[in-house]
């Protein structure tokens, strides 16, 4: 089974989405979040690197 690694990005992400989504509702700003970007390593890790509402616009650096 592989392991998950939050980047401190995916973590910041999930954070700002849902104070967003909490000023119209905490229930909801609980489980609106799609667009997870991942990635997937040879030693059966997977680095989340970003989580993006699906009103955001996708524009993301990697480097």
């Amino acid at each position: 089974m592989a392991h998950l690694i939050w980047s401190p990005d995916a973590i910041n992400d999930l954070e700002r989405i849902s104070d967003y989504i909490s000023f119209d509702s905490e229930r909801y700003a609980s489980v609106v979040v799609t667009r997870i970007i991942y990635r997937i390593n040879a030693e059966d890790t997977v680095d989340i690197l970003r989580v993006f509402h699906q009103a955001q616009e996708f524009n993301m650096n990697l480097d």
